[in-house]
């Protein structure tokens, strides 16, 4: 090899030695600089962007930027769940906005973008997961069984539209599996989008799936795991009479922020956007547990505490003057 195309390559190694010093000071986070060349390239292209953005964004880019090195085989807690997240977000936005759809193909949206920019592993990443909860400890899952017929009642089955799981899970989240499925999410999402003709999507349908959301964590909180749960709205529709008033919007956001479930919201109108999931950065999960031992049947005893202070947090903030209900069942 001659002098020049080795002189390129000591020039290109010094480049990204600079550009990873310049996020070395996330602690916990890998310190080495990438060696693979398609990483090397998505690790300069990220680090540029971050240095466009402003102060407040170059921090939390540190932290999603350093993440995504090991995010392929190190997808192994809330935390890292969240920023996968928020680095797949933007190319969720702008897929989802380009193209007018039901629920179910922007639900497949979404795992397309979760695979490719998260990057979450194929082996974590489920789609419309069936978990069934025998002898719900939710107020919202109990109500739901009691108006079952008597036949089927004693258990309920919520089905989120999109789960990261903990690599525990080992590829399986069949219905069989379900203790393990309750135990091992990171982060359950449901999808809510506009494709009424005529119509607005309406924010009682999504307290009800945050609602939801929110007894599901209860659910898993009670096994003795952790989860976060988020509600992502695409309000894609071209038309103003079709999409969300301010006020509908401020009705969800707002009871979201009460049970501390994370807003994705997007429309049209890119002032619109919402992002709660950036403000939850190593707050409520941050010291997210190892899941219990894979077993068919969970013999953890119930933790009141973290029920007790879900609800303390929960009746911390000034309470909505208008709760709009819902069925949550599908």
């Amino acid at each position: 090899m001659g002098d020049g195309s080795g002189g390129a390559q000591t020039a290109g190694r010094l480049r990204l030695s600079a550009l990873h010093s310049l996020f070395n000071g996330a602690a916990g986070w890998p310190r080495q600089a990438p060696r693979s060349g398609l990483v090397q390239q998505t690790f300069i292209r990220r680090a540029r962007a971050a240095s466009r953005s402003d102060s407040g964004s170059v921090r939390r880019a540190r932290r999603i930027n350093a993440y995504s090195l090991d995010a392929e085989t190190n997808m192994d807690t809330v935390e890292k769940a969240k920023i996968a997240l928020l680095s797949a977000w933007p190319k969720i936005k702008e897929e989802c906005l380009s193209v007018f759809g039901s629920e179910l193909h922007y639900q497949a949206m979404v795992y397309h973008c979760l695979r490719d920019h998260g990057p979450v592993p194929v082996s974590q990443l489920g789609t419309n997961v069936k978990i069934w909860i025998d002898s719900p400890r939710s107020r919202l899952f109990k109500s739901l069984d009691k108006k079952k017929h008597k036949d089927y009642q004693g258990g309920f089955e919520p089905i989120p539209d999109v789960v990261i799981f903990h690599p525990s899970i080992n590829s399986d989240w069949r219905r069989r599996n379900r203790d393990n499925t309750l135990t091992r999410m990171l982060i359950s999402m449901e999808v809510k989008a506009s494709e009424r003709s005529k119509s607005r999507l309406q924010p009682g349908e999504i307290v009800a799936d945050i609602e939801k959301l929110a007894a599901l964590r209860e659910e898993v909180e009670h096994k003795g795991s952790k989860m976060f749960p988020v509600i992502v709205v695409i309000d894609s529709a071209p038309l103003d009479e079709e999409r969300m008033t301010s006020y509908g919007k401020e009705l969800f956001v707002d009871r979201a922020r009460e049970l501390e479930v994370g807003v994705l919201y997007c429309s049209q109108e890119p002032s619109a956007e919402v992002n709660t999931i950036k403000k939850h950065l190593r707050r409520r999960d941050s010291g997210c547990p190892e899941p219990p031992p894979q077993t068919r049947t969970c013999s953890i005893p119930a933790s009141g505490s973290s029920v007790a202070l879900a609800f303390a947090r929960a009746t911390s903030f000034t309470q909505t003057p208008v709760r709009v209900a819902g069925s949550a069942t599908r």
